[in-house]
């Protein structure tokens, strides 16, 4: 059972990316309209040390998903008591769901905690560090060498509870290494006893799936068993309007490994932003099923929709090209999610599977409900399966309800949630 649930933490956090955002939602809800600040203020907390005492000049990150990437949002150090404020926190990305502070100190190893429902008496504790010896090697036994492998996503077990997240490049660089002409790298500064995922900056090979991930030990030095990497394969294409074929520029593409694929068990990921021409190439693929789209954000996802590639095969090495998607009007789903005495339910995510996001996959568009209650979602034409993921705004525990609903290209349906408690 730990194997599993580590696994799909690891998968979760690394999938966020599709699953979180905000910007495939509707025409009328953009980001910040569609959450009513439940939080505000400032956010404050704590820096502890392995044995809970204060840990001052901690560097503290507040990181999270935005605009199709994950950055550092604002940066700040613990005083001598080891405390730290946010005076000015970007709470919709909060509300969002994917945002972590992420805390760092020399001699210690790095620690992250969700920053979604943080309360202001909360502690980050530091972990005791390990240093970590792995080798890369190739499917036939060579080496990999010269190749940079940098921390990715880290996942904490403390007892029945799990805590961890993915890392912005500008902190992962800070925990990475080049592979030597035997294949090892040696990597600092890593938190004892975590579950870590690693990546690395070769066109050459695949990124490592799930079940490479890293088990951190509990002592000074941690040295893995050796890590074989698939030669890398590739999607590529062109995003454009339809009607004019007008290049559509600076638009996310993400690839996702279908579920029972014969690759890495869904594992499988990519993402890239379209060229000045509308062009895109998703490398270090695994072997697998893929679906493929656009994330057309709020910046497109408001008047457009687009339709994925539904489990495309690829094989190790193998380019594929040929993979463009358009543009169209589409259809949108409206309605409000309200409990049965009327009351609207702000705040919660409402997913939807369809031909934009196959139910063969685990990204799901979706969106969240404004002040009112109300959600829209722009879709392509076709059956499209909506539900409530949940969400800040709806207690745990509600019951609530999936509807498959046809939409027609250039229509609208209407389909309202009553939760019963």
């Amino acid at each position: 059972m730990q194997f599993s649930f580590v696994t799909k933490f690891l998968a979760g956090i690394a999938l966020a990316t599709c699953t979180m955002g905000l910007a495939v939602g509707g025409k009328s809800l953009s980001q910040n309209q569609a959450t009513s600040h439940l939080q505000s203020g400032p956010l404050k907390g704590k820096v502890v040390t392995p044995e809970g005492k204060p840990a001052p000049n901690a560097r503290v990150s507040f990181a999270g998903h935005k605009d199709s990437q994950w950055v550092v949002s604002s940066e700040t150090h613990s005083d001598s008591n080891g405390e730290f404020v946010f005076a000015s926190p970007d709470w919709p990305m909060v509300e969002a769901g994917a945002v972590f502070l992420i805390a760092e100190s020399e001699s210690f190893g790095i620690a992250i905690e969700r920053a979604h429902n943080w309360k202001n008496d909360n502690a980050i504790k530091l972990k005791k560090p390990t240093e970590l010896r792995v080798q890369f090697v190739q499917v036939d036994g060579k080496p990999i060498a010269g190749v940079t492998f940098q921390l990715k996503v880290v996942v904490h077990r403390d007892g029945e509870s799990f805590s961890g997240g993915l890392l912005p490049d500008s902190i992962a660089k800070r925990y990475s290494g080049i592979t030597q002409s035997n294949g090892e790298v040696v990597i600092f500064g890593l938190p004892q006893g975590a579950s870590i995922d690693l990546s690395h900056d070769s066109a050459d090979f695949a990124k490592l799936r799930y079940d490479q991930r890293i088990q951190l030990t509990i002592m000074v030095a941690t040295q893995a068993q050796p890590i074989t990497l698939q030669a890398a394969a590739k999607l590529s294409g062109r995003v454009t309007f339809s009607g004019t074929g007008e290049a559509v520029v600076g638009v996310p593409v993400h690839a996702q490994e279908a579920h029972g694929s014969d690759g890495s068990g869904g594992s499988g990921w990519g993402m890239v932003v379209t060229d000045k021409d509308g062009n895109f190439t998703i490398g270090q693929l695994t072997r697998g099923n893929y679906n493929v789209n656009a994330d057309l954000g709020t910046k497109w996802g408001q008047d457009w929709a687009s339709v994925a590639y539904d489990s495309t095969p690829i094989k190790p090495g193998q380019s594929k090209s040929g993979m463009n998607i358009k543009l169209i009007k589409g259809g949108l789903i409206v309605g409000v999610v309200k409990f049965s005495d009327g009351k609207p339910i702000i705040n919660t995510h409402v997913g939807v599977y369809g031909p934009a996001r196959p139910q063969s996959g685990a990204w799901v568009q979706n969106t969240l409900t404004d002040k009112d209650g109300k959600y829209s979602l722009r879709v392509p034409p076709g059956v499209n399966h909506v539900y409530l993921q949940g969400g800040p705004g709806m207690p745990e525990g509600m019951s609530h309800k999936a509807h498959d609903l046809t939409v027609v290209e250039g229509k609208q349906v209407t389909k309202d949630f009553v939760v019963e408690k």
